[in-house]
């Protein structure tokens, strides 16, 4: 994730943790219980929100994260809602699953 969509996705992925303290609790007790997994099954129930969320993102957001586009995804030259979905409910969920586990290493009282 560059700075830029970090500044810009920063906030979203904020509050998508902060709506859900339990599944946040859940995807951390995975992470710190299973070890490292290539995926957790909590971090699914992350993915419909993440996508409603970066619909739900300013338009001027959203032409700043198209224009980062070249940078890293060569593939995706459509620049549609439904392509910044595609591209960014997995760095979104990525980077949830990312605070989540230095989270679950801070945890103390499970």
């Amino acid at each position: 994730m560059t700075k830029l969509e970090r500044e810009i996705l920063g906030p979203t992925i904020k509050a998508l943790v902060a709506h859900d303290p339990l599944l946040w609790w859940e995807l951390k007790r995975e992470i710190y219980g299973w070890g490292w997994q290539a995926h957790y099954p909590r971090e699914y129930e992350y993915t419909r929100p993440a996508e409603r969320a970066i619909l739900r993102l300013q338009e001027h957001e959203k032409a700043r994260l198209h224009q980062q586009w070249p940078i890293w995804n060569k593939r995706h030259t459509e620049r549609t809602d439904e392509t910044l979905v595609e591209i960014y409910t997995p760095v979104v969920v990525e980077e949830i699953v990312r605070r989540a586990e230095v989270a679950s290493r801070r945890t103390e009282n499970w």
